[in-house]
């Protein structure tokens, strides 16, 4: 989604608990924040295993749902909503205003949920004619009851008696399907389109992959360069995989040509995903150049070393772990050959089998119309994992990115059963303060292994546990933080795929990554089964599309506990448009350093917990961690939740 930069400043404050004598303080306060969280993991479990019976449905049910689905959706980015109110009050938009009684707010409906579709699955001109994202729309409207229910319900009661709106509710397909509620209207859309995907955000990977260590293993020999954009293009894969990671996980980035160097400060050692860690490897990543030759063999080394070293360092997630390797040549190291990192590959592997620890997967990618695929698929196939031919005219990001699918399919047993995710808390975009993120898997469980077919996730305001625990010292908000950080880094999910099931999400790959491991008639289908009636999926989604040309402001802005009337024209609306003037909405909402939005809170917090100083500069102080590896104290903070009402700068999280 579009979001902010994350408060890395959280995890440090789960090293310092350790350390402050008030840690204990609060041992009678735990039964009702317990109890509190408790709820939420419950809450988002029967949200997850109600999307479940939807998606699940026979395609017949899928084939109704389709007739009674046209015309019922509203989409983010270009439709009137019906039952448009004005609440105010935490259901403000920064762009328009505080909120608060006689001053300006932003447009919800209570009563219907918003969907909006990810640019790549939409053809021209927001054409969609893929049948499976129509039927992720038609199969999730019936959703629809069951949020409005959820927020009307002793549920909503429960959290006025916190002190803060329900929770919002959504669900993000696997097919680039958004839908939320309340429905509210998006800011980030071109030409009446949303920008917006959410399989690319962290809540979704969390909930869909777990806890897991990451190295990028990138070519960056002189052939590189010898193609248009081709350097640009793997820059980018590398952005998607690091706007991936959450505060759980944990990565590097080696780049490989004739000999192999990792990027960063922490030479052998994965950093954790904090929002300070990946900016710093986003810049390094752009300062890539090309040149050199292909040592593989160079690159996998450097892989293994980090993982080997940062286990016996416990820098790790402690759960799963992948190499990601992409190259866009053959293997010309001088003084070996493949037979030999084949050997390699595989008896670093085996150190893990003997000590009865998962091993890491092995994915890798070769990119371009020239890039040799024998090796890189030889590598993958011997060795649990997934290859890829990407050609210069394909998406190298879309491919790489998707590599959390091949864990999602390892959740689906009973062993992983009402497995949830949790995020750092991050500012809301629609006021309030911090808030929550709390996730959780969705399956269709009509095939074998069954199919992730997307994640539901709920949002809340972080004061709700500051009223569950009884307490809003700074003392007790450092224990909140580190329950949720222990949240964060979540439980190791259980993998456990059989060769079939891993062949059958090759041929999901393509029919050229499949590596013959398996018998053709054992392989399982896990194409997601969808109304077999083609006509039925000729209909119109959108209930209206009459605000597509309007800026955000005319679609959002309005006087708060006002209703808008149904029909305006865009002259109209902009009559009607209610917007506080910027330097008033500047002292109210939160204060700005260079754009960015700083949780004066948390700073202050850190200040006087670590410096004892009485000023800080959010952007240049820092504090120690274990290890001695520094963590920035970010201007700002990361929502991992959808766009409105969330923060509105396009950085990854």
């Amino acid at each position: 989604m579009f979001i902010n930069k994350t408060i890395s400043t959280v995890l440090a404050f789960a090293s310092l608990n350790l350390l402050n004598p008030n840690h204990c303080a609060f041992a009678n306060n735990e039964v009702q924040l317990n109890a509190l969280i408790d709820r939420m993991e419950a809450q988002v479990s029967d949200f997850a295993n109600h999307m479940e019976l939807l998606i699940s449905a026979p395609p017949e049910d899928k084939c109704t749902r389709l007739a009674q689905c046209s015309e019922m959706n509203f989409d983010g980015c270009k439709s009137e909503f019906l039952n448009a109110e004005c609440p105010g009050s935490d259901y403000s938009i920064k762009e328009c205003g505080s909120g608060k009684e006689g001053g300006c707010g932003g447009i919800f409906d209570f009563r219907v949920s918003k969907t909006t579709i990810a640019p790549s699955s939409r053809g021209y001109n927001g054409d969609i004619s893929d049948h499976h994202v129509i039927d992720d729309v038609c199969s999730t409207l019936p959703a629809e009851e069951y949020m409005v229910d959820f927020h009307n319900s002793v549920e909503g009661e429960v959290w006025t008696d916190l002190g803060v709106n329900p929770p919002w509710l959504y669900y993000g397909s696997s097919n680039g399907v958004f839908r939320m509620y309340p429905a509210n209207t998006d800011n980030h859309c071109e030409d009446g389109e949303a920008t917006y995907d959410p399989r690319k955000r962290p809540w979704y990977v969390s909930a869909s992959s777990g806890p897991k260590d990451i190295v990028l293993v990138l070519d960056t020999s002189g052939s590189m360069g010898n193609y248009d954009d081709r350097m640009d293009k793997l820059k980018a894969a590398a952005h998607r995989v690091i706007d991936t990671l959450n505060a759980g996980d944990f990565f590097a980035i080696v780049e490989f040509n004739s000999n192999a160097y990792q990027l960063g400060s922490t030479p052998n050692l994965l950093s954790r995903a904090l929002d300070s860690e990946k900016e710093t490897h986003r810049k390094l990543v752009d300062k890539l150049t090309p040149n050199g030759g292909t040592n593989y063999n160079a690159g996998f080394k450097k892989a293994f070393d980090i993982l080997e070293n940062t286990g016996s360092q416990d820098m790790t997630s402690n759960c799963r772990q992948a190499i990601l390797f992409v190259s866009d040549g053959e293997n010309n190291n001088p003084t070996s050959n493949n037979p030999i990192l084949y050997d390699y590959v595989q008896a670093q592997r085996a150190k893990y089998t003997a000590q009865s620890k998962e091993p890491p997967f092995i994915f890798t990618y070769s990119f371009g119309d020239s890039a040799n695929e024998e090796a890189p698929k030889a590598l993958a196939c011997d060795n649990q994992g997934i290859w890829a031919a990407i050609t210069d005219a394909e998406d190298l990001s879309e491919a790489m990115g998707a590599y959390y699918k091949y864990f999602s399919y390892g959740l689906s047993d009973a062993v992983n059963s009402n497995f949830v995710a949790w995020t750092p808390p991050y500012e809301f975009f629609t006021g309030g303060g911090l808030g929550i993120t709390v996730s959780a898997p969705v399956y269709n469980r009509n095939t074998n292994p069954p199919i992730m077919s997307g994640v539901v996730g709920m949002d809340f305001l972080f004061a709700a546990m500051e009223t569950a625990f009884g307490s809003v010292t700074e003392e007790a908000r450092d224990e909140i933080i580190q329950k949720i950080v222990d949240k964060s880094r979540a439980r190791c999910p259980s993998f456990g795929l059989d060769g079939c099931q891993i062949e059958a999400i090759r041929r999901a790959t393509s029919a050229e990554s499949m590596c013959g491991t398996c018998n053709v008639l054992d392989i399982p289908d896990i194409e997601n089964p969808i109304c077999a009636d083609t006509s039925k999926f000729n209909l119109s989604l959108w209930q209206n599309s009459k605000t597509k040309w309007w800026s955000y402001e005319e679609r959002t802005c309005c006087n708060v506990g006002e209703n808008r009337a149904i029909g305006l024209t865009q002259e109209e609306a902009k009559d009607q448009m209610c917007k506080e003037n910027s330097v008033i909405l500047e002292a109210i909402v939160v204060p700005c350093v260079l754009g960015a939005v700083v949780v004066l809170a948390v700073v202050v917090y850190v200040v006087r917990k670590r410096k004892k100083r009485s000023t800080l500069n959010a952007t240049t102080n820092a504090v120690s961690v274990q290890n001695g590896l520094p963590i920035a104290i970010e201007e700002a903070v990361t929502p991992v939740a959808p766009p409105p009402p969330f923060a509105a700068v396009a950085v990854a999280l």
